[in-house]
């Protein structure tokens, strides 16, 4: 067991590194010291024994010039001798000011320089005096004597700087081999030797730590190339991204919540280190304190829809989420849902128009099936009232009765055409007609008879326009619209106003109303309910056509409007705010089928308390288009006045047989009396399959076939279909409560159906339409 413990362990490691130290230190102390030794003996002995080179140098010179003269008696010019001679005391002036006290070895080198020195200084000056003197003594016997002995002096002198000369080269070499630079330099080797040896020990020793180390360098990359990844990631996510410190400041949020919240992308950086408060407008910062804030603190998340109100005005639709940081921060994302709430509501639009359709349409379809059986029990009722015309007397009050009946059966067949014209099962005449005119005489029924408490305005922007149409269905759905808005204003002062104009679809500024094509009437019209605020709802009932011109009729009042629930409910028949004895409810549901089979469209916009107006477009004429196909109505000749020759017998004198197929006890029972009354032999069948059988079981017997259309087993339809395959020349008279589609082929297609004729049917016409059809018969 090691009696150090782990802390002797610990120094032991850091013993190597201590002995790095402290012989690297060496090593840079005996550095230092050789390169100063160095350059103080190297650079200052070597710049002063270059000038003494240089001093000797030019000295000798001056000698050999000196001898040169000496030898030239008649040309001796002292004069150029001083000058060269005071260069050479310049010279010697600079080398005396050399300073090589830091590198002398002993005080004994000092003063042999030193007298050396003096002795050429002393030797220069006494050349100076000697040359004076030869000038003086030039001309005169002492001539000679004053030039050797100047050049004794210039001698001496030359050997005395070459004695300086030679001591300063034995004094260099002297400082070039010291023991202190040789010591120093194996302190410098030795200390270098020793750090190494420490170096690979050191290395031994921290080898793993090394690889520790580089480990966690590596590691420490990773982790930054990571979080480096992650903030990429956080930046280019299309979420919007948020870091909120303890201290409720921003650290950081993402390109995309700068986007949602409207903060310019130059800007966003300027907002960290703010409070989070300052990005958010203060209402939504209100509701974010008082709903996430306190889930926050309990939960430690949250998550939910919020709408964020931009200061721009924008809505924004976001589905945000907070958590709680366990530093006490707090990290948040925001998705814009924008899109997807739009999705959502297009998508319930579509639903609703969609629940809509279906609805109109099954309730079209219950009003039509309404409506055929009640035609069946107006048949019989106004059948058996003409009955009675018939029989009783003119005078009588029992007559009276039975025209009565009569004038109430045709009070209801008006009330069943509203219920037909809603679920388009009756077709209309259609010419060109034109739209003013109708609006003109709505406007002078409807203020001959509304309360003089409403104020009637009319503004016709336009002479004429023509669309096609019927005339009596466009000016029925206007007075219904007119009587509609005086009740509304539930006999209060109030205006109405009525308002034509034509107009490019492209000038209507609604969303969502334009097609490639007309409306087909044959297809459930859309109908679309918008909420314009708390109180204004509108309806949108079809479409119109793109690049297409358009006759805008408006009926405008100021009565109470309309709530959503009841726009909801506005198409459907039978469905009132009256109360039962002031209305039927079938006035909007009139409006529909005339709007639908005249390929419009209508726009209802009500505000609850500020009244309602109706918007109803028809496009305008255009003379290719124009195909008038309608059916036989049976009012079309209701005042015919020509007179037919019944033929109501055979060429043998006997009746002629009628067979009629009807499925309804009491409709068949009238139906035959009318037509025995008419002198005709009736046969009777309930269905389609039984009036077959018959047929074929007496080829050759009837004359003519009535027959219903809608009947249990097979139709009227199909019964006739059947018969002209063995009998093509057997007339047949189609009746029913509703024209289809298919039965209007069947008139074109079909040569055996001669007629089709709409219940309930009066005897003056049926025995017309027979009389037609056997004259035509007996002429062919």
């Amino acid at each position: 067991m090691n009696p150090f413990g782990k802390n002797n362990s610990t120094i032991l490691i850091y013993v190597p590194s201590i002995i790095v130290l402290v012989f690297s230190m060496l090593a840079l102390h005996f550095t230092v010291s050789l390169i100063h030794s160095r350059a103080v003996f190297e650079g200052k002995h070597g710049e002063y024994v270059q000038a003494l080179s240089m001093f000797h140098k030019d000295y000798y010179s001056f000698s050999q010039k000196f001898k040169d003269n000496v030898q030239k008696e008649n040309e001796f010019q002292i004069s150029k001798l001083k000058n060269d001679f005071s260069l050479i005391n310049e010279k010697y002036a600079q080398l005396r000011q050399m300073n090589l006290s830091k590198g002398r070895k002993t005080e004994d080198d000092t003063s042999d320089r030193d007298h050396i020195l003096y002795l050429i200084a002393r030797g220069l000056q006494e050349i100076a005096d000697h040359m004076n003197l030869y000038e003086q003594k030039k001309g005169t016997p002492q001539e000679q004597d004053a030039k050797e002995s100047l050049n004794a002096h210039i001698a001496e002198t030359l050997h005395v700087i070459m004695l300086l000369q030679t001591s300063m080269l034995k004094e260099y070499q002297n400082v070039l081999d010291t023991d202190k630079i040789s010591q120093s330099e194996n302190w410098l080797y030795w200390s270098v030797i020793i750090m190494g040896l420490s170096g690979f020990v050191l290395v031994l020793i921290n080898g793993q730590k090394i690889h520790d180390l580089r480990v966690a360098e590596q590691e420490r990359h990773r982790t930054y190339d990571t979080m480096h990844k992650r903030l990429a990631a956080m930046e280019m996510a299309n979420d919007g991204i948020i870091i909120i410190e303890k201290d409720e400041n921003i650290s950081f949020f993402n390109a995309s919540l700068a986007r949602i919240l409207g903060v310019p992308e130059e800007e966003r950086e300027s907002y960290y280190g703010k409070n989070w408060r300052s990005i958010f407008p203060d209402e939504d910062c209100v509701k974010m304190s008082d709903l996430i804030m306190p889930a926050l603190r309990e939960k430690w998340h949250w998550m939910g829809d919020f709408d964020i109100s931009r200061d721009d005005g924008k809505v924004i639709h976001t589905e945000m989420s907070a958590t709680l940081l366990p530093d006490g921060g707090m990290i948040g994302t925001v998705q814009d849902t924008s899109a997807r709430h739009q999705a959502e509501l297009e998508k319930k639009e579509i639903e609703d128009q969609f629940y809509q359709a279906q609805k109109m349409e099954a309730i079209g379809r219950l009003a039509g099936g309404i409506a055929h059986d009640f035609n069946n029990i107006l048949a019989a009722m106004n059948g058996y009232a003409e009955f009675l015309t018939e029989d009783l007397d003119e005078e009588s009050e029992q007559y009276q009765f039975a025209k009565n009946i009569l004038l109430a059966g045709k009070q209801a067949k008006s009330l069943v055409d509203q219920v037909l014209t809603f679920s388009r099962k009756t077709d209309s005449v259609q010419n060109v007609v034109d739209a003013v005119p109708i609006l003109k005489e709505v406007e002078t029924m409807i203020g001959a008879t509304m309360p003089k408490t409403i104020d009637l305005k009319t503004k016709i922007n336009v002479p004429s326009v023509p669309i096609f149409a019927n005339a009596t269905q466009i000016s029925q759905v206007l007075m219904n619209l007119c009587v509609n808005a005086i009740d509304a204003m539930e006999e209060e002062h109030g205006g109405l106003s009525l308002s034509i104009q034509s107009l490019k679809s492209s000038d209507i500024e609604m969303n969502n109303i334009y097609g490639n094509e007309l409306p087909d009437p044959k297809e459930i019209a859309p109908v679309r309910i918008q909420d314009h605020g708390p109180l204004r709802t509108a309806l949108i009932l079809g479409h119109v056509k793109s690049d297409t011109d358009y006759v805008k009729i408006s009926v405008e009042d100021s009565g109470t409007g309309m709530s959503r629930t009841i726009m909801e409910h506005v198409f459907e028949p039978f469905y009132t705010t009256k109360s039962v004895d002031e209305g039927t409810g079938l006035g909007l549901s009139t409006v529909h089928g005339v709007v639908v089979s005249h390929r419009g469209m209508l726009v209802i916009d009500s505000e609850i308390g500020n009244g309602t107006r109706f918007d109803i477009y028809f496009p305008i004429f255009i003379e290719e288009n124009t195909k008038n196909e309608g059916v036989l109505d049976d009012n079309d000749n209701e005042n015919d006045e020509d007179a037919y020759q019944i033929l109501k017998k055979t060429d043998s004198g006997a009746p002629k047989k009628v067979l009629l197929v009807e499925d309804q006890d009491f409709v068949i029972a009238m139906i035959t009396r009318m037509l025995s009354r008419m002198g005709f032999e009736v046969y009777e069948a309930l269905d389609g399959l039984s009036g077959l059988d018959i047929v074929r079981e007496n080829p050759g017997e009837f004359d003519l076939i009535i027959t219903d259309y809608n009947m249990p087993k097979m139709t009227g339809l199909e019964m006739a279909q059947q018969i002209y395959l063995d009998f093509p020349d057997l007339p047949i008279v189609l009746l029913s409560g509703y024209s289809e589609e298919k039965i209007q082929k069947m008139l074109h297609e079909h040569p055996s159906i001669k007629v089709a004729l709409r219940k309930p049917v009066q005897r003056e016409v049926l025995e017309r339409e027979i009389d037609a059809i056997f004259q035509e018969k007996d002429s062919a």
